[in-house]
């Protein structure tokens, strides 16, 4: 696997992040933003776990599922917080099972306000534990 890959991977997470940060400062006047909070959310994730699985390649070691990629990733040093990163990934199972029109819709919006700002502070780690 190339750099260029994993540069391109964290390139198109920074991004998701952003707009998921966007996304959690938007006023709650409205269900859709409800609903576009949640898919930005879904999208930091499943880059998330995309892109750790790229920097595990590139240190020869493979992990297929979003769970074994984020146990290995803290094994390796790529996570600093496994607890945390499982914790995010329940959510985001949780959030394809759910209808938006159900109340558990507003409790899972407030933990993903809670936990954005753990996206880019991994993310600021995780490239600065890539360039050594």
């Amino acid at each position: 696997m190339s750099d260029r890959k994993l540069l391109n991977s964290l390139d198109n997470l920074e991004r998701a992040v952003a707009r998921l940060e966007e996304a959690v400062a938007l006023p709650r006047d409205h269900a859709l933003i409800f609903e576009a909070t949640i898919q930005c959310f879904e999208y930091s994730c499943e880059l998330l776990w995309k892109t750790l699985k790229h920097a595990l390649t590139r240190f020869g070691i493979e992990a297929y599922s979003p769970r074994s990629v984020i146990k290995e990733a803290y094994k390796q040093n790529l996570l600093s917080d496994d607890k945390t990163w499982l914790r995010i990934l329940d959510i985001r199972n949780t959030t394809s099972h759910v209808y938006l029109t159900e109340d558990p819709v507003v409790e899972i919006y407030e933990s993903i306000v809670q936990l954005t700002p753990v996206f880019q502070k991994e993310i600021k780690s995780l490239k600065s534990r890539l360039e050594k």
